[in-house]
This record gives C-alpha cells, sequence and structure tokens, in this order.
C-alpha cells in the first residue's frame, strides 16, 4: 500500500513514475519533472537515505516491510523541491 501511496504523491508533485494504475510492488523509478537526481539524491542523503540514480538521470525507490507512513512523508520531501508535499501518507492511498 505504501508504494502506490508514494506513487501518488510522486504524481502529484509532478513527476512520472509510470501510469496510474499500473501494477507495482516494492519499487518505483521516478523520472524527474523540475529538478534534477542530484538535487533529489542530496535531499535523501541529508535524511540518510540511499537512493538509486540511474544514468537517464531518473531515480529509484525500493521500500520494504519496515517502511513508514513517516518514511514515506520524508520521501516526498526529498522530491517535493520547493512544492508543497501533498498532504499525509494515509491521504494518497487509493
Amino acid at each position: 500500500a505504501y508504494t502506490l501511496s508514494l506513487a501518488h504523491g510522486l504524481r502529484a508533485l509532478g513527476h512520472d513514475v509510470g501510469p496510474a494504475g499500473a501494477p507495482v510492488f516494492d519499487t518505483l523509478r521516478i523520472r524527474l519533472n523540475g529538478m534534477t537526481a542530484r538535487d533529489a539524491l542530496a535531499a535523501a542523503w541529508a535524511r540518510r537515505m540511499n537512493l538509486r540514480e540511474y544514468p537517464d538521470g531518473s531515480v529509484g525507490v525500493s521500500l520494504d516491510e519496515c517502511t513508514t507512513r513517516d518514511d514515506i512523508e520524508s520521501i516526498l520531501d526529498c522530491f517535493a523541491g520547493s512544492a508543497k508535499v501533498p498532504g499525509p501518507a494515509d491521504a494518497l492511498l487509493a
């Protein structure tokens, strides 16, 4: 459920995570809009999060069974730039 929540939040921030309603498991590949991979990675590193950088400038995020709502909100903060994060993770669940 948190992977869907994260995908909805990232779409709300203007990033591409694939078609809405497409099946997801625990990993998202984010094609950024309005920021660079370095921006997102720097924000993640500052929060002690390790994200994957792809050669094409997209960023990968993998979640696991230990991921919490607070983690999702922190990840969204990394991709928000100057935008407002679109609400609490629970509100983003489809």
